[in-house]
């Protein structure tokens, strides 16, 4: 079997014969790297609240934990999701990235018959 993967960083297909492991560790690869590089299309924000005043604040994935609400960007909606706990918006956050990768096509690799070969330029003499 020949798996076919896309590389969207380049622009190009990637092809790994006879190892399906491999070819889903690539696809692993190619999917961080895409969701590290569009970092900037998820944003993680916090609603406070203060009297009759509400204010969105970045968040912290990694240490913010207030059980407040949250907005989350979806970028294959073009909009705000919300979410009333951290748990709750890091599940959702993830989710999020995995319908994003889905909609662009960079959920799974392809079986193909055969690599494409190299179309060869030639010179046409007059």
């Amino acid at each position: 079997m020949i798996y076919s993967l896309t590389n969207y960083e380049t622009g190009k297909s990637e092809y790994i014969e006879n190892d399906e492991n491999l070819a889903n560790a690539r696809l692993k690869e190619l999917q961080n790297r895409w969701l590290e590089l569009n970092n900037d299309l998820f944003t993680f924000l916090k609603e406070i609240v203060d009297g009759n005043n509400t204010t969105w604040i970045s968040a912290n994935l990694e240490n913010d934990i207030e059980n407040c609400r949250y907005h989350l960007f979806n970028p294959v909606l073009g909009q705000h999701e919300t979410t009333n706990s951290f748990t709750e918006a890091k599940q959702k956050l993830n989710e999020i990235k995995e319908n994003y990768l889905k909609h662009i096509g960079l959920d799974k690799w392809v079986i193909v018959d055969e690599i494409p070969q190299p179309k060869a330029i030639g010179l046409t003499t007059l």
